[in-house]
């Protein structure tokens, strides 16, 4: 995509609409266009919006490039996503109950009680100055 958006059609504004299509990797190709009661292709949508699936609510925009999708609704019984800061480089994630990285074999936790769980196929830890490990009692295998 080397197109860039230079305005938004002002007598369109935005509207909500509803995600008919997603790819692979769930980024949003086709939505509802409430005005044409019909889908039609996404031009784009902002980097802020996660992985979407067909019936999320949506903020449409009309722009002179295409369409594109500006924010993704929660629904009633859904939490807002966790609290993501960048302080001048250091990217800071919060949430109330937990926090988890996950991939097909590996796992980070951190609960709200202080707990870390670390599962993987491997676990390695270096050091080029000393290693410090403190607790009790500290229990190997």
């Amino acid at each position: 995509m080397t197109d860039s958006v230079t305005q938004l059609i002002p007598q369109t504004n935005a509207k909500f609409s509803t995600v008919a299509a997603v790819n692979e990797l769930g980024m949003i190709t086709h939505v509802y266009w409430p005005d044409i009661n019909n889908q039609v292709a996404i031009y784009g949508q902002s980097n802020a919006i996660s992985r979407c699936q067909p019936g999320d609510e949506v903020l449409l925009q009309h722009t002179s490039s295409g369409f594109i999708v500006s924010a993704v609704l929660i629904k009633q019984n859904q939490v807002p996503a966790a609290d993501i800061r960048d302080n001048n480089g250091h990217i800071e994630l919060t949430a109330q109950q937990s926090i988890t990285l996950k991939t097909a074999k590996g796992t980070i936790e951190v609960d709200a009680q202080g707990s870390i769980t670390l599962e993987g196929q491997e676990i390695n830890a270096h050091s080029k100055q000393d290693f410090n490990l403190a607790g009790w009692p500290i229990r190997l295998n």
